[in-house]
């Protein structure tokens, strides 16, 4: 990736860090810090919602009792 590219996609996923602050940094610098953001920021895609996967809670067979 260029520097730019680099920095473009950093401050897509940090949208409060400004390109002339990041400018100020290497390419390096930059390229380690998109991994990190990168790590803390997976895709949507990747995220699982624990709920889709669980099944309906099958129908009690009559109303529940507390017991003390």
């Amino acid at each position: 990736m260029t520097k730019r590219e680099l920095i473009d996609e950093i401050a897509r996923l940090n949208p409060t860090a400004s390109a002339d602050f990041l400018a100020e940094f290497p390419a390096s610098d930059l390229t380690a810090y998109l991994e990190r953001l990168k790590w803390a920021h997976p895709p949507e895609e990747a995220a699982v919602d624990v709920f889709d996967e669980l099944e309906p809670a099958e129908a009690q067979p009559g109303p529940i009792r507390l017991v003390s």
